[in-house]
Formats: structure tokens, C-alpha cells, sequence
């Protein structure tokens, strides 16, 4: 990727000097080759960011579907959280 990249800018360096072009011509080649490919590099980033996300949603929804113990055994209504407070 970085090859093609500085390939493609030699070239358009390489082409506005047997032009004969501005200097401006120079630091416009700049953007026009290296622009386009940090924008992949970081459309593709957040594509695979995307793609883990998506994951970790099916598992944890494959966990809360899952029927559980509870916290240290408890279970249902005994857990500690769930039972009625005395009333004093």
C-alpha cells in the first residue's frame, strides 16, 4: 500500500517536472495520491472495528439467553438480591 503510494507520487512528481509545471504543481500531487489512501486505510479500520463489534453482540446475546446459576450458587428467588428485606 505504501509502495503504490510513493509510486504514484514520484510519478506526478515525476510528470509536473518534464511539464515544467509550478512548484505548487509539486505539493498537489501530495494530496491527490496520499489522501485517497489514508482514507481506505481508515475506512477499512473501521470496517473491521465494525466486524468485532458485531461479534462480541451475538455472544453476548447468545450469553443472555443462556440460563445461569446466579452469582456464587445462588439461584432465582434465593439470591440475596432478590429475597424480601425483614420488615422491622
Amino acid at each position: 500500500m505504501v509502495a503504490v503510494s510513493a509510486l504514484g507520487l514520484g510519478l506526478s512528481v515525476a510528470s509536473a517536472a518534464i511539464r515544467g509545471d509550478v512548484v505548487g504543481e509539486y505539493f498537489g500531487a501530495l494530496p491527490a495520491v496520499v489522501l485517497p489512501t489514508i482514507t481506505g486505510r481508515v475506512v477499512r479500520r473501521l470496517r473491521q472495528d465494525a466486524d468485532r463489534l458485531a461479534e462480541l453482540t451475538v455472544h453476548l446475546e447468545r450469553e443472555r439467553e443462556r440460563p445461569s446459576s446466579g452469582c456464587c450458587g445462588w439461584s432465582g428467588a434465593d439470591s440475596p438480591t432478590r429475597r424480601s428485606r425483614p420488615s422491622w
